[in-house]
């Protein structure tokens, strides 16, 4: 199994923590790309439910992170990694951003257009560089929406 992609040590040793965690869980056997496709939807409902729940429209940002983790997850049990599973998570992932961030054009969208580039200089250079946009939109989510 090869992992494509640069992760910073930081990131490395997290994951050193958790994905064996994860890798016990009782996971389906399935397409990690679809995960991957069903953390837009969770995005999508997202856009839904925010004027009417903001604590619900929370929770499913925090579903479409876990089913990023996921799809990666999968990935990595069954021995489906490859280079076009990895762009398809690339992709869903700045759809993803994209789509939560559409009510809060300033600044999200613009860090979006960042980590958009960030993506495509990855993707030339073989490199894993993003910003963690959705796990810090959580954090600003929650307290400016709920507290």
């Amino acid at each position: 199994m090869r992992e494509y992609g640069f992760k910073s040590k930081c990131v490395k040793r997290l994951r050193a923590i958790i994905d064996p965690v994860g890798l016990r869980l009782p996971l389906p056997r399935i397409n990690p790309s679809l995960v991957s496709a069903l953390s837009v939807v969770t995005s999508l409902a997202f856009l839904l439910v925010l004027r009417h729940s903001p604590a619900a429209a929370l929770a499913l940002v925090v579903i479409t992170l876990l089913l990023d983790w996921f799809d990666g997850l999968i990935a990595k049990k069954y021995g489906l990694c490859s280079r076009e599973g990895y762009l398809v998570d690339l992709v869903a992932d700045r759809v993803s951003e994209a789509i939560l961030f559409i009510p809060y054009l300033v600044p999200w969208f613009y860090l979006f257009i960042l980590n958009s580039a960030l993506t495509l200089f990855g993707i030339a250079k073989h490199k894993h560089v993003i910003l963690p946009l959705r796990a810090a939109f959580i954090v600003a989510f929650f307290f400016l929406e709920l507290v």
